[in-house]
């Protein structure tokens, strides 16, 4: 699975098309890659679902509602590592939305995995994100 997410970044953004077909035909050949593909959305559901509650824990933080023992740095690199890490399950989504077989991405809208990007976006846009930022800011 994760040579056709790579094969969707490298090549995709310039042949699209070649590409979408590409991964098409591998689903159509091969049926063990969709239990595969169900296992990747498992995977990212999880990884959203670890996320979401890291992001709940550092919305408390950053407003101060519950006190950790870390310093403004730690606080950084935890609020740091949880972006990252939502980035690079927003990047495997879209490249599954753009290049993966339509019949698969039913497989994401039956699951729980709108909800939890959801949610986990409206954490981070909201006062965690607003006051790390503004903070942050003060610093420079």
């Amino acid at each position: 699975m994760a040579k056709l997410f790579d094969l969707a970044a490298i090549f995709g953004p310039s042949n699209p098309k070649s590409v979408k077909i590409m991964i098409s035909n591998v689903f159509e050949n091969e049926k063990r890659y969709v239990a595969d593909f169900k296992e990747s959305v498992d995977t990212m559901i999880a990884l959203l679902k670890k996320l979401f509650a890291t992001s709940i824990k550092v919305t408390e933080m950053v407003s101060g509602s519950v006190i950790y023992n870390q310093t403004r740095r730690e606080q950084d690199r935890i609020i740091k590592n949880l972006l990252l890490d939502f980035v690079e399950i927003m990047c495997n989504l879209e490249l599954t939305c753009q290049y993966f077989p339509e019949q698969l991405l039913d497989n994401l809208r039956n699951t729980s995995l709108p909800l939890f990007m959801a949610n986990l976006h409206c954490l981070m846009k909201g006062p965690a994100k607003q006051e790390w930022l503004q903070e942050s800011l003060e610093k420079r």
